[in-house]
């Protein structure tokens, strides 16, 4: 992850590692908070797995609403995976 002005880069190679997810997307939500981040970009393209069921209704009930709480906050722009699994997985997020 790095971010530049309002833009927020993440590349992620593993989407089943709750812990990493969670940890990660929790250091992104301070981030949006603190440099008021306006666009993240999601690479999901090489991305093996899907996160799991806890964490997409962690995404869901505390992650969005916290990005949506930034008012310069746009949205969350997601590169399409590559694996057909993680593609499945990602129409749930």
């Amino acid at each position: 992850m790095y971010y530049n002005g309002k833009v927020i880069t993440i590349i992620w190679e593993v989407l089943f590692n709750k812990e990493a997810l969670c940890e990660g997307y929790k250091a992104q939500l301070e981030i949006v908070h603190e440099q008021q981040i306006e666009v993240i970009i999601i690479d999901i393209s090489t991305a093996k797995g899907t996160p799991p069921m806890e964490v997409q209704k962690w995404f869901g009930e505390v992650l969005a609403p916290g990005f949506k709480a930034v008012s310069p906050f746009k949205g969350l722009i997601n590169g399409l995976p590559a694996s057909v699994i993680t593609k499945m997985g990602a129409k749930n997020w």
